[in-house]
């Protein structure tokens, strides 16, 4: 009885959004005994304000409740809880039904229904995602070849290292460096002051290797996650094309490539001022709200689902009514494929889905969400028709 109250009252605390990592941790814990199932099955009901019934799910998810409980375990060590918003919507739905399911098609082998849905549409050579990888390059036009055995690196001013303090490059002056990822590579640095940055598919940061002037200043292309070290008194510039954004010390999102025809500017904490080059517009962005520089002239602001932006840094996918077509794109970009969606390109996607899930078991999961099809020729992706 004790346990059911405990178990009431952590449930309540989560709807409320009034928990804490704890919380959080003691609540995933439920997931893995058995014994709270009907407890939890009955809050759940009660949250959505309707019954379901579960009972074709029930080996399912018993099957998977400790690999949800892993997973979303290792998700809360590397994501700020107070960012959770997408896990309280539908109350432990997201953990029980969403994560528990959506993991048990993406981590592990396809049921035999799912290999059906989809037979003969996936090359038999499966793709696999993206990996830590980049190149690192100085003012002399050295490259360094970053496999991701060091993961992250260390800019010093002096020298360039990785994170386990094994040497890279040393530097003889102050000079320009450039750290860019492939299509299908992403990687993790930490600048001169202290800045942590992290790139995404196909995407570079040139920076200097010393920040000696009254302005830390970078330019960026691609996608670049930023968490700046403050300091009031030199302001941290990030530039690309026709736009240049200042803070002194912030956590912010910068989606910069050039195919899409716009940069998109997503602030998760403190605040930026965004100038678009082309018209001397100026803007003043608020956590939670997100600026688009449109290439074609118009600068404007909406409030977003920070999850949803900035969920590929931690190793997800989160999306809610996305477009497909574009998240095609950044499958396109995370590994290294051509993708074309043809008139399904409009066409809504919600789900949760690793980053570290292969392409076959992704396709699967489209359609079972959507019913499109996909053909699979070498590197080239096709929607076809269901």
């Amino acid at each position: 009885m004790e346990q059911q109250e405990n178990l009431k009252k952590l449930f309540i605390r989560y709807l409320h959004g009034a928990y804490t990592t704890e919380d959080l941790d003691r609540l995933l814990a439920y997931f893995d005994d058995v014994r709270s199932e009907a407890e939890l099955r009955q809050y759940i009901e009660r949250a959505l304000q309707e019954d379901m019934d579960l009972s074709a799910l029930d080996s399912k998810i018993r099957s998977v409740d400790s690999a949800a409980y892993g997973t979303l375990q290792e998700y809360t060590r590397t994501t700020q809880v107070k960012h959770w918003s997408f896990l309280r919507v539908a109350a432990s739905i997201a953990l029980l039904l969403t994560a528990s399911w959506a993991i048990y098609q993406f981590a592990y082998k396809p049921t035999d229904e799912m290999t059906r849905i989809t037979q003969g549409n996936v090359d038999e050579n499966n793709i696999t995602p993206g990996t830590d990888r980049a190149i690192l390059t100085l003012a002399d036009g050295k490259d360094y070849v970053l496999d991701g055995k060091g993961e992250e690196i260390i800019n010093d001013g002096n020298s360039v290292r990785y994170v386990d303090g094994k040497l890279l490059a040393s530097l003889d002056k102050p000079s320009l460096v450039a750290l860019r990822t492939p299509m299908g590579g992403q990687y993790r640095a930490i600048l001169p002051d202290g800045t942590k940055v992290w790139l995404n598919a196909a995407s570079e940061i040139r920076y200097p290797s010393a920040f000696f002037s009254e302005n830390r200043q970078v330019s960026v292309k691609g996608e670049v996650y930023f968490e700046v070290a403050k300091d009031p008194k030199r302001p941290f510039i990030v530039e690309t094309d026709d736009q240049r954004l200042e803070v002194l010390g912030t956590h912010f999102n910068i989606n910069a490539y050039e195919d899409d025809g716009a940069i998109w500017t997503t602030l998760s904490e403190g605040s930026v001022r965004i100038l678009q080059l082309s018209s001397n517009k100026e803007i003043l962005l608020k956590p939670g709200q997100q600026s688009q520089n449109l290439a074609g002239g118009g600068l404007r602001v909406q409030k977003v689902d920070i999850d949803q932006v900035i969920s590929w840094k931690d190793g997800m996918y989160v999306l809610r009514n996305q477009e497909i077509g574009v998240f095609g794109k950044q499958l396109a970009r995370w590994y290294n494929i051509e993708v074309d969606m043809g008139a399904y390109s409009q066409r809504k996607l919600s789900v949760i889905i690793p980053r570290s899930a292969t392409l076959s078991t992704v396709l699967e999961a489209i359609t079972l969400e959507t019913g499109i099809h996909f053909k699979v020729e070498e590197r080239r992706v096709t929607a076809i028709r269901n």
